[in-house]
């Protein structure tokens, strides 16, 4: 753990916006199945049209690093998602330090981001996992923000609509190559709680055309 995350992370009142705390199983990614206890961050700065948790956009409720600390105790695997949780480096990186005060600590602690910040320095080496959101082809924002969290594990996670072009599909995977702890999950689109067929079979198209 770096000097920079230690000295953000030592405050357990360090506040942040929550927009709510649940136990839940994992319903997506290479996780899916997996029980866990969910922490989401009220906020983010997109616009996705295809969002299903539109009401994590609102403001949420002022909690103290210690207080979610709190809710979440016990062996459960910890998933911090949002909104998105980087707009809240700070007491993302207080509450990490809370729950993992040690790189060797046993408690597993997963991030969902769509990566509008950069991680506090040293924050992404304490992730079991990170599954980063972004839209393709990707931005050269997009590219920095893979660098900056390797070697942690990693899943690309693409939404895959309409637009969805398997050159750009292509070129992000040429691109992960470079990074041995990576992986791409294609999500088909989900309308009103329903897969998409169209996004499906355009999916599973992709997926094949890709181990080629």
């Amino acid at each position: 753990m770096t000097a920079a995350l230690k000295k953000l992370g030592n405050s357990k009142k360090i506040r942040g916006r929550i927009s709510e705390i649940f136990f839940s199983i994992q319903g997506e990614g290479i996780y899916a199945g997996l029980p866990c206890r969910f922490v989401r961050f009220a906020g983010c700065d997109k616009a996705c049209s295809y969002c299903d948790t539109l009401y994590a956009k609102s403001i949420g409720k002022l909690m103290t690093v210690e207080a979610v600390a709190a809710k979440i105790k016990g062996a459960a695997p910890i998933v911090l998602t949002g909104g998105e949780p980087t707009l809240q480096g700070e007491f993302l990186a207080a509450l990490l330090r809370a729950v993992k005060p040690r790189n060797n600590s046993p408690r597993r602690v997963f991030l969902e981001t769509a990566g509008s910040r950069p991680l506090p320095p040293g924050a992404a080496g304490l992730f079991e996992h990170i599954s980063f959101h972004a839209e393709l082809p990707l931005s050269p924002d997009a590219r920095e923000f893979i660098r900056n969290i390797s070697p942690a594990p990693f899943t690309l996670k693409i939404v895959v609509r309409s637009a969805l072009q398997f050159k750009d599909l292509l070129a992000a995977a040429r691109f992960l190559r470079g990074f041995p702890s990576s992986s791409i999950v294609l999500q088909p689109l989900s309308v009103k709680k329903k897969t998409d067929k169209k996004s499906l079979r355009k999916a599973v198209l992709f997926a094949g055309r890709i181990q080629r």
